[in-house]
């Protein structure tokens, strides 16, 4: 489990962590901010396996509307993860459970 303060994302903006699985694997993954949409992801593209962000905590694009992979320029919703435009339209970015609680973001780890 990993806990963010809500108030250390911008909106619109995204915060990047690395988040221990059940197995004890280590996986990185984001917290994506877009005014009332909060969600958290895997940070992997579903065409490449790659991370999305091109620096520390940048996953959006220069509109700060969708989330963007900096390797292929696949653009991502948000609020739903699915990829609208590049190599691996139609799929999604795998999404992480949270539930925010006293302004804290908590995102629980993989099965």
């Amino acid at each position: 489990m990993i806990e963010i303060l809500l108030a250390d994302i911008p909106d619109p903006g995204a915060k990047a962590f690395v988040l221990e699985t059940a197995g004890g694997e280590k996986i990185g993954g984001f917290v994506v901010r877009i005014g009332p949409i909060i969600r958290a992801y895997v940070n992997s593209c579903p065409h490449t396996g790659a991370p999305l962000n091109w620096q520390e905590d940048r996953f959006l694009d220069f509109t700060q509307t969708e989330v963007i992979c900096t390797l292929h320029g696949a653009r991502f919703t948000p609020a739903s993860g699915q990829c609208t435009l590049g190599p691996c339209k139609g799929k999604h970015l795998t999404p992480l459970s949270f539930e925010i609680s006293h302004g804290k973001i908590i995102v629980r780890p993989l099965s």
